[in-house]
């Protein structure tokens, strides 16, 4: 559960929970400093009731948790991928 409301930077706190089977559920602004989306690789909420349903639904579905878990696993596997990481170099010293 990230529940960030100010931040800047990557949120490795999600990658790390998710590359770990963890599904996350997180505030919007992260989901976006991710570019993951609602239902795909996280689930997000905006307000604190639907952060709060969000991690309700998370807990009791277990299809949900799945899905999310798989998702996750596939999004840190791309973003923080040694080609990925390598190329993100080479483009800022190009």
């Amino acid at each position: 559960i990230a529940p960030t409301r100010f931040a800047a930077g990557i949120p490795h706190k999600v990658h790390e929970a998710a590359a770990m089977g963890i599904p996350a559920v997180t505030t919007n602004l992260l989901a976006q400093q991710l570019q993951w989306d609602h239902g795909k690789e996280l689930l997000s909420g905006i307000t604190v009731e639907e952060f709060s349903q969000q991690c309700i639904r998370l807990y009791r579905d277990p299809q949900v948790w799945s899905e999310i878990r798989e998702g996750g696993l596939k999004a840190v596997k791309n973003d923080c991928s040694n080609s990925k990481f390598n190329s993100s170099i080479k483009l800022l010293f190009s």
